[in-house]
């Protein structure tokens, strides 16, 4: 079980390695989660996004996500 607790984490970004991979500045990504267009998920005060949803939103994919809403840096 530990195992996979380890895996899935693996599966986290933060916003700066999300904003590298696309060559964007974090503000960028910050707004895409914002709109809905980035799902994310909060963890204490650190917003993390699946690499799963970042790849499905490059591939054009529909994702069906509420944001967060307010959102703050």
């Amino acid at each position: 079980m530990l195992h996979n607790a380890a895996a899935a984490t693996d599966d986290l970004l933060t916003r700066a390695e999300v904003a590298r991979y696309l060559r964007v500045c974090d503000r960028t990504v910050s707004r895409l989660i914002r709109t809905g267009q980035l799902p994310a998920s909060r963890i204490g005060r650190a917003v993390r996004i699946h690499r799963s949803d970042l790849l499905e939103m490059l591939d054009g994919k529909p994702i069906i996500s509420g944001g967060l809403g307010a959102y703050r840096e």
